[in-house]
């Protein structure tokens, strides 16, 4: 007699706690992607609003007290920075790869996405839509880390018992439905035997994400805080090396 199917409940709770820490990588992930966002619309508006002090009609022109010329200059600093204050800007210069940055964000922001949906019940079609941007992160997950060996075929299942547990109660039943179509469909995987082999390889997927988004945070955190301390000192700084300047010219 074959084993029965393992019910959409009971894959859940195999797959509980890697779920919950991919959860936790990507708010982490996303907090710091936010912070940036926050940090670069300051920078921008107090550019603007050094600009505008920089050309006030009642200014004194270059060649006056100087206000004109270190407004301008500070003004230009803090644009220089504004452009400093993404993610990508972060962790490129630390050497970390264009698809590594893109596979994070994208499972990440989908995380996010499945957070937004929560709220209220949406038709079937609007889940499958999360469900298959789930699959896709999982491919480029595959590919960024052959060492992981992800196996293909097994997307749907890690996406949607992660759906499961952030989607509005209405529409359980549904993504419920795709937990178990995602283990069927995980069985013809290559290298599955059994749906032990397809739940421990959603379980490897899980951890992977949840590794890459961990690492991603871990090293954006301290650049970010770097950048928000320059940010304070930004104004100042350029003023005093303006003033050192003209105090040597003289």
């Amino acid at each position: 007699m074959s084993k029965p199917i393992p019910s959409a409940d009971e894959i859940r709770s195999a797959l509980a706690f890697d779920v919950q820490r991919l959860r936790s990588a990507a708010t982490r992930l996303e907090q710091v992607d936010a912070a940036l966002l926050r940090l670069r619309q300051d920078l921008e508006h107090r550019t603007n609003v050094l600009t505008g002090e920089g050309t006030h009609q009642e200014r004194p022109e270059l060649g006056g007290d100087g206000t004109v010329a270190v407004r301008y200059a500070q003004a230009l600093a803090t644009a220089q920075l504004a452009k400093k204050a993404k993610l990508g800007e972060i962790l490129g210069k630390v050497g970390v790869g264009q698809l590594a940055l893109i596979a994070s964000m994208a499972v990440s922001r989908w995380v996010g996405a499945l957070h937004r949906v929560a709220h209220q019940a949406h038709p079937d079609y609007v889940l499958k839509g999360h469900i298959d941007a789930g699959r896709l992160a999982h491919r480029m997950l595959a590919t960024l880390r052959p060492r992981d060996k992800l196996k293909s075929g097994c997307g749907q299942l890690a996406s949607a018992v992660v759906a499961a547990e952030l989607v509005h109660a209405d529409n359980l039943p549904f993504v419920k439905e795709q937990i178990v179509e995602g283990l069927i469909r995980g069985r013809s995987a290559r290298g599955i035997h059994t749906d032990a082999d397809v739940i421990a390889a959603v379980s490897r997927a899980l951890r992977a994400a949840a590794s890459l988004l961990e690492s991603m945070a871990e090293t954006a955190e301290p650049a970010v805080r770097a950048l928000t301390t320059q940010a304070e000192r930004v104004e100042a700084s350029v003023a005093e090396a303006l003033d050192k300047a003209r105090g040597g010219a003289s």
